[in-house]
C-alpha cells in the first residue's frame, strides 16, 4: 500500500512540473544553445533569449558535408561554357522572358540577364539587378566571399559549387565558388527572404548560364593534349594515329591527314581541313574504350575553334577499326 502511494505522489509531482513548463512559469537554461543569441558588437552584452531577428543567426538546415556525393550535381553541365556570339536567348531555364548576354568589363566572363533586368555600376563592380533594387547578380573574386556563412539554403545544398548563405534583416546573399582556366571565382545571389521562390529560380538561372569569353587574338591553332603511352603496343598506336589525324587538322595537312584513314585516296573527312575553322585540341577527353569489340576503339577529345571572330569549344569521338590485317585506322569523327 504504501509503494502504490508513494507511485501516486510521484505521478502527481510530475504532472504538476509538466504543467508549469508548459505555461512557462518554469525554464531550463541549458535547453537554450549559446548560438542562439549573438552580440554583433563582440563587447558585453547579455544572453537575452529573445534577440531581435537582425541579431540572430539561423541555425544552417542542412549540412552539405553530409550530403553524399553522388547526390550533388554542377551549377553548370560539366564545364563553363564557351560564349558563342549569340547576343540574345529566347527564355533561361525554367522560364519564357528573353534574357541578353552581358560581360563583365573586368573579366573574360558574362551572364544572360533577363531583359527586365538592369546593369547597376558600383565601386566595387559592376551588378545585374531587378528595377526595385531588391534582387541582383554579381561576379567576384572567389578571396572576396566572407570567410564564415551563417546560414545554409537547402534549395542550393545540391550544387557542388554551393558554399553557404550570410542572412542578415531577412536578405539572403548566396555564393558559388568555381574554379574555371585557372581563376577561382564567386557568383553572388542577394534576395529577400519573403522573394525566394520569385527571384531565386531567375538569378540562379542567369548564375547558370554563365559564359566565358575566350580572345580571339590569343587563339593558337596546334596540339595541347598529351597523349598517354598505353597499356600496350596496340594501344601505343591508337594514339598515335589520333595524335596524327588531330594535328594534321591544326596544321590543314592532307597528306598526313588521309595517311591516318583507312586508304589515301578517302576524301570523305575532308571537309575537317576544307572549313574555314582553325583548330587547338586541348583535351583528352575519354581514353581509349571498346564499346562493340576489340576490332574497334573511341577516343574522345575536347577542342577550341576560332570561326568569325569567336573561340568556341566543342567535342568530338574519333572511331578507330582495324582491318583484317591487324592494321587500325580511322574510321570517322564524330
Amino acid at each position: 500500500m504504501h509503494r502504490g502511494r508513494r507511485w501516486l505522489a510521484a505521478g502527481a509531482a510530475a504532472l504538476v512540473l509538466a504543467a508549469l513548463i508548459g505555461c512557462g512559469q518554469i525554464e531550463n537554461p541549458d535547453s537554450i544553445s549559446p548560438d542562439a543569441v549573438q552580440n554583433p558588437e563582440g563587447t558585453g552584452g547579455t544572453n537575452d533569449a529573445s534577440p531581435p531577428p537582425s541579431a540572430a543567426a539561423e541555425a544552417p538546415t542542412e549540412d552539405p558535408a553530409a550530403i553524399p556525393e553522388e547526390s550533388k550535381e554542377s551549377l553548370f553541365s560539366g564545364s563553363v561554357s564557351y560564349y558563342d556570339g549569340g547576343d540574345k536567348i529566347d527564355s533561361l531555364e525554367g522560364g519564357n522572358t528573353p534574357a541578353f548576354f552581358k560581360k563583365d568589363p573586368s573579366r573574360p566572363y558574362g551572364f544572360y540577364i533577363l531583359e527586365t533586368m538592369k546593369e547597376v555600376k558600383l565601386e566595387e563592380g559592376i551588378l545585374w539587378g531587378t528595377e526595385d533594387r531588391r534582387a541582383d547578380l554579381s561576379l567576384m573574386e572567389a578571396g572576396d566571399v566572407p570567410p564564415e556563412t551563417n546560414y545554409i539554403n537547402s534549395a542550393l545544398v545540391k550544387f557542388n559549387e554551393y558554399a553557404g548563405t550570410h542572412k542578415v534583416d531577412d536578405t539572403y546573399t548566396d555564393y558559388f565558388v568555381l574554379t574555371d582556366h585557372g581563376s577561382r571565382l564567386a557568383i553572388r545571389l542577394r534576395y529577400p527572404e519573403k522573394d525566394l521562390t520569385t527571384a531565386l529560380p531567375d538569378l540562379l538561372a542567369s548564375a547558370r548560364s554563365l559564359r566565358y569569353v575566350a580572345d580571339p587574338a590569343a587563339f593558337k591553332p596546334g596540339m595541347e593534349i598529351e597523349f598517354p603511352d598505353g597499356e600496350n603496343e596496340e594501344e601505343a598506336e591508337i594514339y598515335r594515329l589520333v595524335k596524327q589525324n588531330l594535328e594534321a587538322i591544326a596544321a590543314k595537312d592532307k597528306a598526313a591527314f588521309r595517311d591516318t584513314l583507312q586508304t589515301t585516296d578517302a576524301d570523305y573527312l575532308d571537309f575537317f581541313l576544307e572549313q574555314d575553322r582553325q583548330y587547338r585540341f586541348i583535351r583528352l577527353a575519354a581514353p581509349i574504350s571498346y564499346p562493340r569489340d576489340t576490332e574497334r576503339a573511341d577516343v574522345g577529345t575536347e577542342f577550341e575553334y576560332l570561326s568569325d571572330g569567336i573561340v568556341h569549344r566543342s567535342g568530338n569521338t574519333v572511331y578507330l577499326l582495324q582491318d583484317k590485317g591487324g592494321r587500325w585506322y580511322i574510321a570517322n569523327i564524330d
